[in-house]
């Protein structure tokens, strides 16, 4: 019981405990225009009389004072925030002759724009390039960087949820992970990662905007702005706090995107194949809900263009070069943002296709184009031969008589797939036809 006795003694006799908050100035007030005079630097909090005072702040005694931008400084007349008032968000050189010499109680808040919860890419004014994180890490304490627009990749898109009065936690959507100023640091150049959303406030952000169309990111405890340092327009190049001096470095433009959620749809592309050097084709295969926008890449390109989905159905895709393959799907009224890979890459593999030389003389030839399997797919020949007279060409055999002694190659170019492409070439030699014989003189 005494100590409980103790600690309301303790609160009755500074009532500025319960009031002020611990944390960096946001806010100077002093006792004469022009910031002279006595003056007291405060962080956010209540502040009664009694806790003015505690700060070497008399009663009616404030002319001038400084607010930190995405702050508010609200003055009262009367004591425990009592009679009228009057806020500030900037500095003021002269509180003005009707609360001159007249404060009794102040209230020191976050006050940035609200409204702004959403999904965005923030591009930095001065070098127009995009908040990124560093390697696209979903790991804790991963940097925070700036890099070229990489389109759909949801390592550029981060969410905007606010608390109140125009804070907010800024959710990166690839990782799930928060900004967050490394170490709850209050000094100039410190880190900002992504790091596990706690609720402090090192991980809240003031949206304070220019007037002009950019916001600065103000850290809610501290006051500080997050910027490219040095104004560097280098890739990669990580993002850190410092003082705010206004400068295009400290701004940023938030570029929206109409999508409430970010959702990986439950598809696979599937299949696999081997496709022919001289021809030939594979078929890879996407479940496709109703409604979706997809399309397939290959190696990371776009390959093909991309398809509505009108009706759920399967989608059968015909590639014929070799790669490793990836589908996206999104929804057509919410576009990139939703794009989210597939899972399974299937790869496609690239072999020669069959050949086979020979030495005919006089004789007439038939070629055939064996194969493993038994559909009649198209085969189309090739023969280096120029003067070669093509009796018949199917897509299993290809007759041909050669006037003169040498030799040929002979190919036969699958025109759709073969499976493992096991087919191979052979030739047969038929009856000698006099009337082609060789030159005179050699041997026949």
């Amino acid at each position: 019981m005494k100590k409980y006795l103790f600690l309301y003694l303790l609160l009755s006799a500074f009532p500025c405990l319960l009031y002020a908050e611990s944390g960096v100035a946001v806010a100077t007030v002093y006792s004469d225009i022009n910031y002279g005079g006595t003056s007291a630097s405060l962080p956010v909090g209540k502040y009664n009389l009694t806790a003015l005072s505690s700060y070497g702040v008399s009663n009616d005694d404030i002319s001038s004072l400084t607010v930190t931008a995405g702050f508010k400084l609200t003055i009262y007349e009367n004591d425990e925030f009592l009679g009228d008032s009057v806020s500030f968000t900037s500095d003021a050189s002269f509180v003005g002759d009707d609360w001159n010499d007249r404060c009794s109680s102040i209230i020191i808040s976050a006050w940035g724009t609200t409204g702004l919860s959403g999904i965005y890419k923030l591009q930095n004014r001065n070098s127009g390039l995009y908040m990124d994180i560093n390697n696209n890490s979903t790991d804790n304490n991963a940097n925070v960087v700036v890099y070229s627009d990489e389109g759909a990749d949801l390592s550029q898109f981060f969410e905007l949820i606010e608390d109140q009065n125009g804070v907010y936690a800024i959710k990166n959507l690839n990782s799930g992970k928060v900004l967050d100023i490394t170490d709850a640091s209050t000094e100039n150049s410190a880190v900002v990662q992504q790091y596990d959303d706690y609720g402090s406030e090192n991980q809240r952000f003031i949206l304070y905007s220019t007037g002009d169309g950019y916001y600065q990111l103000v850290a809610r405890h501290c006051g500080k702005v997050v910027e490219i340092p040095s104004s560097s327009t280098d890739l990669g190049e990580w993002l850190k706090t410092w003082t705010n001096n206004g400068t295009y470095t400290q701004q940023w433009l938030l570029i929206s995107f109409v999508c409430s959620t970010i959702r990986p749809y439950t598809l696979s592309l599937s299949g696999e194949g081997i496709v022919c050097s001289a021809g030939g084709a594979a078929y890879l295969q996407l479940y496709v809900s109703k409604g979706l926008t997809y399309q397939l890449y290959k190696d990371g390109e776009a390959y093909g263009t991309a398809q509505l989905c009108e009706q759920s159905e399967t989608a059968t895709f015909t590639v014929t070069e070799a790669g490793t393959y990836t589908a996206y799907a999104y929804e057509a009224d919410k576009p990139v943002c939703e794009a989210v890979a597939m899972s399974g890459a299937p790869v496609v593999t690239e072999v020669s296709a069959p050949t086979i030389t020979m030495s005919p003389s006089t004789y007439a030839l038939t070629i055939y184009q064996k194969r493993s399997f038994t559909a009649n797919y198209d085969v189309t020949w090739t023969d280096t031969a120029t003067d070669a007279i093509v009796a018949e060409s199917t897509v299993t055999s290809y007759k041909v008589k050669y006037p003169t002694v040498g030799t040929y190659r002979v190919t036969a170019a699958l025109a759709a797939p073969n499976e493992a492409c096991t087919s191979y070439v052979e030739h047969h030699i038929s009856n000698p036809v006099p009337e082609l014989c060789a030159d005179e003189g050699e041997e026949q």
